[in-house]
């Protein structure tokens, strides 16, 4: 009668470490980001002015958008590559963001809009 061996070898693995690895590039879902106060006065027919404008991430991909100085709240969807964070506007385009730690920042034409998360 013959018999056969069979021989399994399984190589090494680590395990992922789900906490390390959000600790490391930052989860955006829940998160709130704000901007620095912007020294305006809330007045009739500029209702905005003064909002240090917002970004909420929600958990369903969506996102809560405030401009700074506005008091419009615009609606949107979020990816995120690495750092590299891209907020679509349902009442525009596209904004591309970078986060860093606690800071993200928004690239705008000639000017770096930075919030700090709460």
């Amino acid at each position: 009668m013959r018999h056969a061996l069979f021989v399994l070898v399984l190589g090494a693995c680590a395990p992922h470490d789900a906490a390390a690895s959000t600790a490391s590039t930052g989860d955006l879902a829940g998160a709130s980001f704000v901007g620095p106060p912007t020294g305006g006065q809330s007045r009739e027919g500029c209702e905005g002015c003064g909002q240090p404008g917002e970004f909420e991430f929600r958990t369903d991909g969506t996102v809560e958008v405030i401009f700074p100085g506005s008091d419009i709240i615009d609606m949107g969807t979020w990816t995120r590559n690495g750092d590299a964070v891209t907020v679509h506007v349902d009442r525009g385009g596209d904004l591309e963001l970078d986060l860093a730690g606690s800071m993200l920042t928004l690239h705008g034409d000639g000017y770096d809009f930075v919030m700090t998360r709460q």
